[in-house]
């Protein structure tokens, strides 16, 4: 069940070729995603709840990767021999991953069940930027742009597209305009409120 148990989650803090790169630490990072320094309301705690326990976040690896090259528990700073500024999303996606295996030794998803990287902004290269962060359904990957991975709910979205969630829309018919689920309208605020999903998405997760 793709919808419990634990899942291995790796947070990539992503540096371009003129030293580009979030203002949140990777201690902060992993604070913010696993609790480790003591945040209360964070992504694993939103999963944990959401799902009455049975999904968890972990940042425990095992012997699978060597903790002595991760910057914070479950952070790894990636360096990438390109711009954000000028490059596509497709060729930055491709440098971050490519970074990642130089660094660790292997070809994500690897041990992973979920790796988000987390870049400094997005640039209007072949895009219009009108997002957050973007995930694929049924994948491992998620991207997130700046301060929106400080915001759980962003993150519980986006992985929720990993986890074969659509969009949740209103009885307007409109994407995104569900805003009593993660899938619609989350909620991009850190301590403001908490979001599970609609009946709709907790029948597809039973």
């Amino acid at each position: 069940n793709r919808y419990e148990g634990t899942k291995k989650t790796l947070i990539v803090r992503v540096t371009d070729n003129r030293g580009r790169v979030v203002s949140g630490s990777a201690a902060f990072l992993s604070d913010k995603f696993f609790g480790t320094n003591g945040d209360k309301v964070t992504v694993k705690s939103g999963f944990e709840s959401c799902s009455f326990g049975k999904l968890k976040m972990s940042n425990d690896y095992g012997d699978k990767v060597d903790q002595k090259l991760l910057s914070a528990p479950g952070v790894l700073d990636i360096k990438i021999n390109i711009g954000l500024n000028y490059s596509t999303q497709a060729a930055i996606a491709g440098a971050m991953q490519q970074a990642v295996k130089k660094k660790l030794g292997v070809s994500l998803p690897g041990p992973f069940d979920h790796v988000l990287f987390v870049v400094e902004a997005c640039y209007q290269v072949d895009t219009t930027c009108s997002f957050a962060a973007y995930a694929y359904v049924n994948h491992w990957l998620s991207v997130y742009i700046g301060e929106n991975f400080n915001y759980p709910a962003v993150v519980m979205h986006e992985l929720g597209h990993n986890l074969n969630m659509a969009h949740s829309g209103g009885l307007n018919g409109q994407t995104y305009t569900d805003h009593t689920c993660l899938m619609g309208n989350p909620l991009f605020e850190d301590n403001v409120g908490r979001m599970c999903f609609n009946p709709v998405k907790n029948f597809q997760i039973a």
